[in-house]
């Protein structure tokens, strides 16, 4: 009948410890981890060292994770969760309409900086244009091949209210016309 074993050999130290030194683990043919407790501390505490070196920030401000560059907390979307404004908007733009935001600065340029409809050079609620795409290509997200161009938040709204129809829009602008008796549904003479 075989002894249990109450030492091990640690892979790191190479020194003979009790069993109650090595950490559980159930995979190992004996049942204990490899490397004795103090070696797996100093293992750990080895790799994470990099990590733990980072300035501390001061109240305020902190570091986007994806351009690595250090913001006020004002500046971040989700009130300092997650990344900066612009590279939320960066993946925002790639996930919903597949461009990039040299593209969607380039699309800008195009229209002279201005909203492709009514011309208005800023929205008025200060957020970037809305990118208008063909809906019947693309439902949901674009493919970013039927992307028509930068509208200001009004005038996308409008549209979308109008679900893209032309006839619709046509109709709309014979309505406005002053002296202008529109004949449709329920107004045949």
């Amino acid at each position: 009948m075989e002894m249990p074993l109450t030492t091990k050999r640690c892979v790191a130290c190479e020194s003979e410890k009790p069993l109650s030194d090595f950490h559980r683990r159930s995979v190992s043919p004996d049942g204990r981890h490899y490397y004795c407790k103090s070696c797996r501390r100093d293992m750990r505490l080895k790799r994470y060292e990099p990590h733990r070196k980072k300035p501390i920030l001061p109240d305020g401000l902190r570091r986007c994770g994806g351009c690595m560059t250090v913001k006020p907390i004002a500046e971040f979307a989700n009130g300092g969760r997650g990344g900066c404004k612009d590279c939320a908007a960066a993946r925002q733009l790639k996930y919903l309409y597949g461009i990039t935001v040299a593209e969607y600065e380039a699309l800008l340029a195009a229209q002279g900086g201005q909203c492709g409809i009514c011309g208005v050079g800023e929205c008025l609620s200060g957020q970037r244009f809305s990118v208008d795409h063909d809906h019947s290509c693309c439902p949901k997200r674009s493919c970013g091949k039927c992307v028509r161009g930068l509208l200001c938040r009004h005038c996308n709204a409008a549209l979308g209210l109008f679900r893209d129809s032309p006839e619709l829009l046509a109709r709309a602008q014979s309505w406005l016309r002053p002296n202008g008796v529109m004949k449709g549904p329920g107004n045949e003479d």
